[in-house]
Parts: structure tokens; sequence; C-alpha cells
């Protein structure tokens, strides 16, 4: 009744009506401008087809090399399978994996996952997460060998990326500290692989979101409740000079509040899709899971991470101009007259970011020029994987007022450094790919593909200005969730294709 209310007198009131009429105009206006831009002009034939190259990418060296490989992995795989099964005392084991096999298996992955982000940091042990995801990884193996059909190929660039990672361990850097950190890598492929692989349909996609949601609630609920018991004030995390009324920053149960923001803003994207355009939720349930977004939206706040506001809200923008561009004025509008609202804590600290006296924000700009420096004079090869590795190569050319740095506070720097030119190419290629397949689908209106498409798409693409500020990659629980995104993303393509 009172929102009927509301709604007529909204719909009658002249001004009301003389405001939105203006609105929609500047909004089509301002898509008309966009379209008819010399840049978009020039951009749109790139993006007429998914992949210009997939023929010559299909038929090359390259690929043929990798599917033989491949190939030829399944047949020992296959082998060592029906070779245990035939030995007595170890026939449990294929009988295990045989009703393991029985389940959803992307279901077993994002229960796995689901798992690892439950874990406390201060109990987390990084190994934990290695060992689930070789597990998978074989149980995936013994699986793909029983497909008629198997998934299709992935961009050559990814095979190049995996192999440039694994390359630079026996050529530079300390062979310790490289093969500690890439088992980062082997998890997070792994988990790529097995869920880009095992999503079959939008069904599988929505449950695997619905499910690692009950991880971001829970995450969600917990840091609320370290904010209300109250977070020390890290000074390694918040410059109380330019902050003095920062509360301490909360971090759910994964390292620091960065960290804790990061997987945020990748996965609240597709879950808030996930539970929006299920068929199987009644009306009040998800009215009730609506609500329940409000907490981790709330954590989010509460991490104070400023790098992670503006990624969500370049998410939220990117969203809102892939379903309907002529928004985007009025959305920035109301954030433009939201601010004054906000509390004082949250206003300051966005204000801080330009006051110039922020050492947080001073403190990266001389790591990134010690980084150029670093570059400069060996452009091509990477120094190795890992804090210990970049820290021998950046100490050289550090700059005097940023002596100490466990890595270089952006992702595509940091690939370069540590894999050289080859690493931070195949990176860029592959990522490149993976955005120009999702943002095709999204603008595809109809498509049942699309809304998931503009959500992950979204979510990758606000957390661009994230990993140009920070290394996400540098926590392995964040570096997983970002592969098991890219995963989703993969899926998603292989399914449209397929339509």
């Amino acid at each position: 009744m009172i929102a009927e209310f509301i709604q007529n007198q909204i719909a009658g009131s002249e001004i009301i009506g003389g405001v939105l009429a203006a609105e929609h105009a500047i909004g089509r206006a301002f898509v008309r401008a966009g379209r008819g831009s010399g840049i978009v002009c020039a951009l749109g034939p790139l993006f007429s087809r998914f992949d210009l190259f997939r023929h010559h990418r299909e038929n090359s060296g390259i690929c043929a090399f990798f599917s033989s490989m491949f190939a030829l992995l399944l047949r020992i795989v296959d082998g060592v399978y029906h070779g245990l099964s035939r030995i007595p005392g170890l026939r449990l084991l294929p009988g295990l994996a045989d009703a393991i096999l029985k389940l959803r298996f992307c279901d077993l992955c994002a229960w796995v996952a689901l798992l690892i982000f439950f874990g406390y940091h201060d109990n987390w042990n990084n190994g934990y997460m290695l060992i689930a995801a070789v597990l998978l990884s074989a149980l995936y193996l013994i699986r793909l060998t029983r497909l008629a059909h198997r998934p299709s190929r992935l961009p050559v660039s990814l095979y190049l990326f995996i192999l440039a990672s694994a390359a630079i361990i026996p050529i530079a850097g300390g062979m310790g500290a490289n093969l500690r950190v890439y088992t980062y890598f082997i998890s997070a492929f792994a988990f790529f692989f097995c869920i880009a692989g095992s999503i079959e349909n939008l069904d599988d996609l929505r449950r695997v979101l619905m499910i690692l949601y009950i991880a971001v609630l829970y995450n969600a609920i917990l840091s609320i409740i370290q904010a209300y018991y109250g977070v020390p004030v890290n000074l390694s995390y918040t410059d109380v000079t330019t902050n003095p009324d920062t509360p301490g920053r909360v971090y759910a149960s994964f390292y620091n509040p960065n960290n804790f923001a990061e997987i945020l803003c990748l996965l609240l994207p597709g879950c808030f899709v996930a539970f929006l355009t299920s068929q199987r939720l009644t009306k009040a349930a998800k009215v009730f899971v609506g609500v329940s977004f409000l907490l981790p939206l709330l954590a989010l706040v509460l991490t104070y991470s400023r790098s992670a506001w503006i990624s969500f809200a370049l998410t939220i923008c990117a969203s809102i101009g892939l379903l309907n561009l002529a928004l985007i004025p009025v959305a920035l509008i109301l954030a433009i007259l939201a601010i004054p609202f906000l509390p004082y804590s949250i206003k300051n600290r966005i204000m801080s970011l330009f006051s110039g006296t922020d050492s947080s924000v001073g403190y990266r700009i001389y790591i990134w020029q010690g980084c150029y420096d670093t570059m400069a004079n060996q452009p091509l090869g990477g120094f190795g994987l890992g804090p210990d590795n970049f820290f021998l190569a950046y100490s050289r050319f550090m700059n005097e007022h940023a002596m100490e740095a466990p890595h270089s506070h952006n992702l595509f720097l940091e690939i370069w450094m540590e894999m050289g030119a080859v690493g931070i190419l195949s990176y860029l290629a592959f990522f490149i790919t993976t955005m120009k397949g999702a943002l095709l689908h999204a603008l595809r209106k109809g498509s049942p593909y699309r809304h998931f498409s503009v959500a992950l798409f979204s979510a990758m693409f606000g957390l661009i200005f994230m990993s140009m500020v920070e290394y996400i990659w540098f926590y392995p629980r964040t570096m997983l969730c970002f592969f098991l995104v890219l995963g989703m993303m993969w899926a998603l393509l292989r399914m449209a294709a397929h339509e």
C-alpha cells in the first residue's frame, strides 16, 4: 500500500517527471555520442567476432603440441587408474574415486573452495590448498577419460603463461623460493581447469556461485563481529596522520583487509545474479537473500579499502552501462550526491587519496619508480617468483623512500618482474581474450548467458583498478578466487559458443 502510494505520487509529480525526462534525454545523448565516436568506430571491428585468430590458433604447431601432451597425460592417468584397480591392496583408491565422481564435479570443486575460504588465517596452511588442488585435478583427469566429448580447447596464451611461470623456476632467483611460490600457481591453475571444464550449463554455474556465497556470507558476518568488538589499528595498513578517525580495518578469516575486499569484489556480482535469476527460489526467498547481501556490502565498507571501494564502484558502473548505458549519468549524479551523507571516517578515508600527504599512496609511487628502474635494466628477463626474489632484484634500484617492499603493488608490473616479457605478454593475451569474449556475450540482448556475462565481466573489469595499485595474487587464497572466476568465465564462454 505505502509503496504503491509513493509510486503513484512520483509518477504524477511534474518535478520528478521532468527530472526523469531530462535524465533520459541526457542518457540517450550520451549513448548516441558514444556509438558515433571515433574510438568506438575504430575499435568496433575488433569486437565483431569472439576470436579473430581462432582458425590460425587451432591449426598452429603450439596448439597441436599442447593437445598431444594432454592426450598423453590422459592415457597415463587411465593406465594408472586401471593398474591400481588390479592391485588387491590398492583397489580401494579407484573405488573411492568412482564413488566421488558420481557427484556433480563442479559442486565438489565449489564445496572444496568453500572450505578453503572458511579457514582462519592464523590456523591456515597453504599446503591444504595444494593438496586439495592435486586431488581435484586427479579426479578431474579420471573424469575426462570417461567423457566422449571433452571440453573445448582453451587459448594457447594460457598455456604459454603456465609455461612462462614454470620455466622461470630453474632460470632466475632462488630455487626454493620459486618452488614454494609456484605451489600457489599450481593450486590456482588446477581450480581454473576443474571449474572451466566441469560447469556444463547455467544451473551448474548458478549452484557453484550459490555455494561460494555461503563463504562470502560467513566471512561478512565474521568481519562485522570483528568490527563490533573492535580491531586494533594496524599502522602498516592505515596512515593515522591523514586518517585519524579510521577504526581498525576488518579482515574476516583472511590475512589483511585488502585480501578480504578483493574476494568480495570478485564474488559478489556473480553471486547476486545467481540468486536473482534462480527459477527455484520463491519471491520471498529472493527478497530474504537480497537483504542478506547488505552484510557483505557492509563488510566491504568496514575493510576501509579505498582501492576496493573504487573497484566495486567501477563494477557497478560497468554493470549498469552494459545493461542500460543511458543510466550511467544518473548513477554518477546519485553517487556524487551521496558523498555528503557518508560517515566522516569513510569520507575522510576517500578524500585522503587526494591530500598528497597519505603515506600509502606516496609509498606506492616510490616503489613503482624503483621497479621501473629495475625493469629498465633488464626488460626481457624475469627475476623469479615471490617476495624474496622480488626484493633481491628491487633492492639494487630501490628508491630511498621505499626501502622495504614485498612486491610491486601492481599485478601487471609484478608479473613482468617475476616472469619477464613472455610472462606478461602471454598473461595479457589470455586476460584480454577472456574479457573480450565475456563482453561480447554481455552485449547480446536476449541471450540466456547475458546476465552472468555482465556480472563476471564487471567484477573483473572493476578489479583491474585494484590490480594496478595492489599485487592481488600476493595472498594465495585471493589468487585462487581470481582464477576461480576466470574459470567460470571460460565455462560460460564455452556454453555460449555451443548455443
